[in-house]
């Protein structure tokens, strides 16, 4: 009897278990499982919201005071998240379970990882930040590279060392700040696409993880891991997935890491749904 492959789809900051919706349809067609998750304070099971953005006329002040409810939740509180995913998909009879993780997502998927290793039959990177050996997130956005292209930083409507969190409007009045919001992170989307997906994301994204560092269990390494870079990404440079990569392929010299390109902003999902779901298609066939 053939094996019974899963996806188990892990979101990224600001977004939920919905942003996967134009992908999922490729991945069922082609004959897999699929089981896309919420992780805490994000999507339709979890989703919270600032009392400064409750109303039609936003308390602007407020806004950018307000503390953030991702500020004290750990990396392992939302690595949870997928582990319960995992276990769903296992429980359904799921022989490989494909773990693919977007931007914060792929970080999550790694605290997870870590801690079941036996869950996880390969990790899928896209545009993904990650902790690797001593190094945490923070390390990687901190680059030269990062620092100097990536377009995000500058469209912060709080500072995230009051808040706990990396805070953005994207139901903003300004036009002008919604069109650099688009460029930062999705400047191929299809305005209309991107005019729902923007009344879908929440305002804040956590930044208590970015410190976080993983003590990895020596059957992590065992794990498959695949690294998808967006070449026109201005939220988590090319640059970076170059450096997670290489660093991964240092520690583990014996289970390397492959490095695909694909042409699109950070929001690939939404750009170009049909690539990427060919690529993880093609890599679930190794």
């Amino acid at each position: 009897m053939p094996k019974k492959i899963g996806f188990l789809l892990a979101h990224g900051s600001w977004h939920g278990a919905w942003c996967w919706g134009l992908v999922q349809p490729y991945l069922i067609k082609a004959g897999y499982v699929v089981h896309a998750i919420d992780f805490l304070g994000h999507g339709l099971q979890h989703a919270i919201s600032l009392q400064s953005y409750q109303y039609n006329i936003i308390d602007r002040k407020k806004f950018t005071s307000e503390p953030s409810p991702f500020a004290n939740i750990k990396a392992n509180d939302f690595a949870q998240n997928i582990i319960d995913g995992a276990t769903i998909l296992r429980d359904s009879g799921v022989d490989q379970i494909i773990t693919v993780g977007h931007s914060m997502g792929g970080a999550l998927m790694t605290f997870a990882a870590a801690k079941i290793p036996e869950l996880f039959n390969k990790l899928i990177y896209i545009a993904a930040i990650l902790p690797v050996g001593n190094k945490p997130v923070q390390y990687y956005l901190s680059m030269d590279a990062q620092r100097q292209k990536a377009k995000l930083s500058k469209l912060l409507l709080a500072d995230p060392n009051i808040v706990g969190a990396l805070r953005i409007d994207p139901r903003h009045h300004d036009k002008n700040y919604l069109s650099r919001l688009k460029d930062a992170l999705a400047h191929d989307v299809n305005d209309t696409i991107l005019t729902r997906v923007n009344r879908f994301l929440t305002t804040d994204a956590p930044v208590s993880i970015y410190q976080e560092t993983l003590d990895f269990n020596h059957h992590f390494a065992n794990i498959k891991k695949y690294y998808i870079r967006c070449t026109e990404d201005f939220t988590v440079v090319p640059e970076i997935g170059q450096a997670i990569v290489d660093d991964m392929n240092s520690i583990w010299k014996n289970h390397p890491t492959e490095l695909y390109d694909i042409s699109s902003s950070h929001e690939v999902i939404f750009a170009k749904p049909k690539e990427l779901s060919d690529l993880l298609i093609k890599i679930a066939l190794q």
